[in-house]
């Protein structure tokens, strides 16, 4: 499985080093603030670089968010998904999303948003849609395993982010995943074809 969006472009080392110093400042920042206003100004002090590179590495403060997001997910998430099977991913990705909360909350409310709730979709099409293929392959055509992918990817995201966004402190990862499995049992009964769901989120 792999975060299909923005791979970051090969860079000569230097360059690789100021886009970590960025990130991780823009991170930081975010996390103890507890919001996206933070301006690139501040983020190229607090990496100590100079803000026309910050320009250059990333445009504008709502790129940079949105690339130490994915950056983040690829490095943190994605290799923890990657070993986990059934039930226990979506766990994995619940215990991500509430274990750096203080980062994602703010982020997907920010102009941003709307950017990170589509790459966080993207990740998981591949992973539903061989779901869905082992479920229905049998029964559905291309275009209708592309749109059940496309409504089920689009229900677990927004049900991830209303409870990343929405739900009280201290979230729970556990809490999220028995809410996230009794809507896949309503959905999709375990009895209706061969093979369930591997986990999809």
């Amino acid at each position: 499985m792999v975060l299909t969006a923005h791979a970051e472009p090969t860079r000569d080392p230097r360059a690789q080093r100021t886009r970590a110093v960025l990130m991780q400042a823009a991170m930081d920042l975010v996390s103890a603030r507890g919001t996206a206003a933070i301006t690139m100004s501040e983020i190229a002090e607090a990496a100590n670089v100079s803000r026309k590179a910050a320009y250059q590495q990333f445009g504008d403060r709502d790129a940079l968010l949105l690339q130490t997001a994915l950056d983040f997910i690829r490095r943190e998430l994605l290799p923890s998904l990657e070993s986990a099977r059934g039930p226990a991913r979506v766990l994995t990705n619940a215990r991500h999303f509430a274990e750096h909360r203080g980062f994602y909350r703010p982020v997907l409310l920010s102009a941003g948003g709307l950017s990170l709730s589509r790459e966080i979709a993207a990740f998981l099409t591949p992973i539903t849609r061989d779901s869905m293929v082992a479920r229905f392959g049998a029964a559905a055509d291309a275009v209708t395993i592309a749109d059940l992918t496309t409504t089920y990817v689009g229900g677990s995201t927004a049900l991830l982010i209303r409870w990343l966004v929405e739900d009280p402190e201290p979230l729970d990862p556990l809490d999220f995943s028995d809410r996230y499995f009794r809507v896949q049992s309503l959905v999709l009964p375990p009895d209706e074809a061969p093979g369930a769901p591997d986990g999809n989120l």
